[in-house]
């Protein structure tokens, strides 16, 4: 990285700008972030970035996504609260380390503390109910 982002809390805040259009705009708009940060090398940090990825997520999913909308949320005081929730919510749960994952599902819910590996990200979403057996051994075999 030439610029590495400084911060995490601004493309943090993007994010919850973009699931104030739905959860799947929220994990599109994550995914993308994540990208232009690993593979493009952008600093996601800076609000030129944040606004990119917001018009090229409405090129990629017009009329599922509004970038003019994204724009005015990426400085509301609703992204600002969504993302101060989600560090409450850390919080509350002890979580002290990075990363974190936590699963809820249908069996209850499971948190597990520093790198796991896909044997062990499965297993949680199975023994959570968020991935069935049959899905489970298929994740396992690579398919």
């Amino acid at each position: 990285h030439v610029d590495p982002p400084g911060s995490s809390w601004p493309a943090s805040v993007a994010v919850k700008a973009a699931a104030i259009q739905g959860d799947s705009c929220g994990a599109a708009y994550l995914r993308l972030a994540r990208e232009a940060v690993m593979v493009r090398g952008l600093n996601i940090a800076r609000p030129a970035i944040l606004r990119q990825l917001g018009l090229e997520l409405a090129v990629a999913d017009p009329g599922g996504f509004d970038a003019d909308r994204f724009q005015r949320d990426l400085v509301s005081d609703a992204a600002s609260e969504a993302f101060a929730a989600d560090l409450r919510e850390a919080r509350q749960l002890g979580v002290g380390r990075f990363p974190t994952l936590i699963v809820r599902g249908p069996l209850g819910g499971r948190m597990a503390v520093g790198y796991r590996d896909v044997s062990q990200v499965t297993a949680m979403l199975a023994a959570t109910g968020v991935l069935p057996d049959g899905e489970l051994r298929e994740a396992e075999a690579g398919n």
